[in-house]
């Protein structure tokens, strides 16, 4: 596995590479599938793909979620009905476009350095707790990945003059992106600059190329004009300067961070498991050297392709490296810093990690590109050179060719002994973030406490579920036959109900939604759970308590008699 761009045609070595990616990205993703909890995000996406007809389902979808264009929704759709409305085949759609992500990601970096940036690159990817939780989701963002994987592929293959189909299929990519996620048209700036800098001779097909986006992205502000909801959201606090460096080096442990904010002091390995519970000792450790590895890797690539930038083109393995790279820190870089400039312009909410969910790939190519980098590099002989050397080795001239050319094709073993720590390295890294997206319920827990219901309630106990939110959700995740279910509205509703059947001497169960008494949001679920206990017990109440941890924890309560 050398470190150069592969133009060759595509080997067997490569099929096994690009089949190991996606293997591991669908295997990772596969891990507890069936036990996820649909919860608030998902649940406004699939709670109308059972409508009598696709613009039923589209039109009932727009109302809730505005800024989702119908993609996406028209795959879930029509997934739904051929699987009889099964959430997990839903979930299976996301683990099929993280396939697909893996493949393209290793295509990319195969085509820009070399088969050692493409493993590297497409094996973070299928690690990435980040690309994991959305891997799983019943949302567009794994499908945004892919088309957008795709449309940087094409990119780069007509870019580098492989034909017109290529500029086709780029322009295709393009217009379902724009239409699966309305700001991942952002993601046109960076390509759109790289012409600019690096194409700007062929000003009539970069003109072309400007026109055929912009008459697409017409369509999409008309939509976006014809929109009744969304827009007049609240105005959204101005992010620091912080958040974008978080948002930039940061986003693989992102989720984990949200469950880590709500996991109660109490947690117990026998919770999370022994194995988990001694990682999230040291896993800020981790964390950050994950991040300044990412952050080495950066500066080394940059710094390697300017060096080859001014060497001779017949000294260097791959001359386009430079464009290479400063494409990729366009991809990278430009979305965040756009969303970020934008979230500060209008006070919307437009800076959300998920939001730029195609622009981390592009920090695991510069990590693939760097590791390839690490190599040897022999000064190239010249044919003069060589004839002055060798004139007088007539006998000799074959053999020493025959060398020479070997020299040039095979990378020393010094190469491979600085490139496999290094791969090791990065990957080990983000081996243990992986080890915590897959095995933390980083989800909401309501499936499991719906299984808890459905065997424990006796059918004469009423259920009370705090807050109409954890009401749609409890529902949804108990299925059918429906249990019905009393719903309060704020703490002190919560307690009138409890008095209430408390009064009536019958049994009951109380579901909530809550975080612990140090995490400070959402306000109205902080200590909401220690509350409720503490008002049982002051009021007599014999009950047992359960907690399913997740980025929300959700409670059971199970309230018997009244102590005398």
């Amino acid at each position: 596995m050398n470190g150069e761009p592969n133009e060759a045609g595509f080997s067997a070595r490569d099929g096994l590479l690009l089949a190991a990616a996606v293997a591991l990205a669908v295997a990772l993703r596969c891990i507890h599938l069936s036990d996820q909890s649909v919860w608030y995000d998902e649940y406004i996406t699939i709670r109308f793909a059972d409508a009598h007809s696709l613009i039923e389902c589209l039109r009932e979808q727009l109302k809730w979620d505005w800024h989702m264009v119908p993609v996406y929704h028209i795959l879930e759709y029509f997934m739904a009905h051929l699987f009889g409305g099964s959430i997990l085949a839903v979930r299976g759609l996301s683990v099929l476009f993280a396939a697909g992500a893996a493949a393209l990601i290793y295509l990319i970096g195969r085509h820009l350095f070399g088969t050692w940036a493409g493993a590297v690159a497409a094996a973070l990817f299928a690690m990435s707790p980040f690309h994991i939780f959305h891997g799983q989701e019943i949302r567009p963002y794994s499908l945004v990945v892919m088309l957008a994987m795709l449309s940087v592929y094409s990119f780069v293959r007509a870019v580098s003059g492989d034909g017109r189909r290529w500029w086709a299929l780029h322009v295709a990519a393009n217009v379902l992106l724009m239409w699966t996620h309305l700001l991942a048209a952002i993601i046109l700036a960076p390509m759109g600059l790289f012409l600019l800098l690096f194409r700007f001779r062929s000003w009539r097909r970069n003109a072309l190329w400007g026109a055929v986006h912009v008459a697409f992205l017409v369509l999409v502000v008309l939509w976006i004009h014809s929109l009744q909801g969304g827009m007049d959201s609240p105005k959204a606090t101005p992010p620091p300067m912080q958040a974008l460096w978080q948002d930039l080096f940061h986003r693989d442990a992102v989720y984990l961070h949200w469950m880590f904010g709500s996991m109660p002091l109490s947690t117990t390995p026998a919770e999370i498991g022994s194995l988990v519970h001694k990682i999230l000792i040291v896993q800020p450790r981790y964390e950050n050297a994950l991040t300044w590895t990412f952050v080495a890797a950066c500066l080394f690539l940059a710094t390697a392709s300017v060096g080859f930038k001014f060497q001779r083109q017949s000294e260097i393995q791959n001359p386009k490296s430079f464009q290479w790279t400063v494409l990729l820190f366009l991809l990278f870089a430009i979305p965040s810093l756009l969303l970020f400039a934008l979230t500060w312009a209008t006070r919307l909410e437009l800076f959300q990690v998920r939001f730029s969910v195609y622009s981390s790939p592009a920090l695991y190519l510069i990590a693939g590109g760097a590791v390839s980098m690490l190599q040897i590099r022999r000064r190239r002989v010249s044919n003069t050179d060589l004839g002055s050397q060798i004139s007088d080795l007539g006998s000799q001239i074959s053999d020493l060719k025959s060398q020479i050319s070997d020299l040039k094709s095979k990378p020393s073993a010094f190469s491979l002994f600085l490139r496999v720590p290094a791969a090791a390295a990065i990957v080990g890294l983000m081996g243990v973030q992986t080890i915590l997206g897959v095995e933390l319920p980083v989800r909401h827990g309501y499936l499991a406490a719906a299984k808890v219901l459905r065997a424990e309630k006796r059918p004469d106990e009423p259920l009370v579920a705090h807050s109409l939110y954890t009401q749609w959700l409890l529902a949804y995740n108990l299925g059918k036959p429906p249990i019905p279910t009393i719903e309060t509205r704020g703490y002190d509703g919560l307690c009138n109900t409890t008095d209430e059947l408390v009064g009536s001497g019958k049994a009951f169960w109380v579901v909530m939604t809550a975080v612990p008494p140090h995490c400070p949001s959402p306000p109205d679920m902080t200590g909401l759970a220690e509350h409720y206990a503490d008002y049982l017990t002051q009021h007599g109440a014999h009950f047992a308590s359960r907690r399913f941890l997740g980025q929300q924890n959700v409670h059971v309560f199970h309230v018997e008699t009244v102590k005398k």
